[in-house]
């Protein structure tokens, strides 16, 4: 009854029979708008989001890379995973001070940014998607070596990481406006565009690195 966004919608219908004036709506909102929206998210929930960033590029190296794969070093490397997103929290803390409210913000940001690996590592664990192949023609990407096959799996991971990223990149974009609207740390969110840059660019190593070692 007393939910003000689409953030804590279930899609339950029942707000549908409990209002009796009828103005249950569903609206059309930008992608990732509640992340820019000031406090439109739960800020205790800020560490878990970027404990899931960490663990979710962990994940996907997991299929990609065989010492990651073996159960010790995953683990080891997980719980890694969660001793970054926590420090990750902390530090976020010290470059933006009190303004709990953008942290959270950059948080879920990076979790989004995350999603892109995270889709990715699910995707590997579809059985027919590794055995399915697209043929091209060479001289498409300049080349005359005939036919290019690329596997689906690849494409769709690709395309995975890359529509997280952008939408991302949006997301904060709109929290940059805010930061400077409050004349915050310019430095610190510098070593935000440093590290979600580097991120992907992880992320792209790791598809493009070969063989699944599932």
């Amino acid at each position: 009854m007393y939910a003000r966004d689409g953030q804590h919608c279930k899609m339950c219908m029942r707000c549908l029979s409990a209002c009796p004036h009828g103005s249950a709506r569903l609206y059309l909102s930008p992608p990732l708008q509640g992340i820019w929206r000031a406090g439109s998210l739960s800020d205790s929930l800020a560490p878990f989001a970027l404990v899931v960033f960490f663990a979710s590029i962990v994940m996907f190296a997991s299929h990609k890379s065989a010492w990651v794969s073996a159960p010790i070093w995953y683990t080891g490397v997980l719980l890694a995973a969660v001793c970054a997103g926590l420090g990750l929290y902390r530090l976020l803390r010290r470059l933006f001070g009190d303004e709990t409210d953008v942290v959270t913000s950059i948080a879920f940001a990076l979790l989004m940014l995350g999603s892109g690996p995270l889709l990715a590592f699910h995707l590997q664990n579809v059985p027919f998607l590794t055995t399915v192949r697209i043929s091209m023609p060479a001289r498409a990407l300049g080349s005359s070596a005939g036919m290019l096959q690329i596997g689906l799996l690849e494409v769709l991971q690709f395309l995975a990481i890359m529509i997280a990223a952008g939408f991302v990149a949006v997301g904060m974009w709109r929290i940059r406006v805010r930061i400077l609207q409050r004349k915050l740390a310019r430095s610190g969110w510098g070593i935000v565009d440093a590290l979600a840059a580097a991120y992907v660019v992880g992320a792209l190593i790791l598809l493009f690195m070969g063989g699944s070692h599932i």
